[in-house]
Formats: structure tokens, C-alpha cells, sequence
């Protein structure tokens, strides 16, 4: 699962338009992993792929202050052990050893001096 907030308390989901990398077949499309069920996932196109390889967002007309991601256990092999949240191509921060297996995520604190892991 994964959800963009307005707010750096993320507690203002954001909806947009769901963007990503590719998915494999029929399902598992990026509007698996925005649909707020954690029963239903979005596979890359490419998995098992590179680091970096497959990403996945949404397009909105607002700030993004936060993202939170529920993912499959890294050691499952599965999830990402590290993610870059990237704006217009531009990376504002990167999460690195992420285990999966329950709610991660990135906040903007401007007084803590910018993106934070939560």
C-alpha cells in the first residue's frame, strides 16, 4: 500500500492520478497499491528488479509533505530495501535498510531540516 498526505502529521490523504513503472499482466496494476487494501498489491513489470528499477506515484495538484508505504518483507524477497521519493525527476530523499512487514515512510519537517524517515 501506499499514500501521499498534504500534511507532515499524515493525516490528509491526497488522491491523484496512479503512475508507475509497469505492472505484470492483467493484474496487480498501480491501482492495487493505492486502493487502501492491504490485500491487493502492485507488482513491477520488471520484478525481480534492479534498484530503482520500478517506480510508482501519483499525479496531484497539491503539496506532498508525506508518504507512507506498507510493503511484503525485504527478506521475503519481495520488497524494497531502499526507496527514493522523487519529485519531477528530482530526488528529495531516500529510506534506506527498510524491512517491510509494516508501515514505513518519509515526512517533511522543515524545522527538522527537511525529509525525515518515520
Amino acid at each position: 500500500e501506499l499514500v501521499f498526505y498534504s500534511d507532515a502529521g499524515c493525516s490528509q490523504s491526497l488522491q491523484g492520478a496512479d503512475v508507475s513503472s509497469g505492472h505484470t499482466g492483467q493484474y496487480h496494476g498501480p491501482r492495487e497499491a493505492l486502493d487502501g487494501n492491504p490485500d491487493t498489491a502492485w507488482r513491477a513489470q520488471c520484478a525481480p528488479c534492479a534498484p530503482l528499477e520500478a517506480w510508482l506515484g501519483i499525479i496531484v495538484q497539491d503539496v506532498v509533505r508525506c508518504v507512507r508505504w506498507l510493503q511484503s518483507p525485504v527478506t521475503s524477497g519481495e520488497g524494497a530495501a531502499e526507496i527514493a521519493f522523487q519529485i519531477g525527476g528530482q530526488e528529495l530523499a531516500r529510506a534506506t535498510g527498510l524491512r517491510g512487514g509494516h508501515w514505513e515512510g518519509l515526512r517533511y519537517a522543515a524545522a527538522g531540516g527537511g525529509w525525515q524517515l518515520i
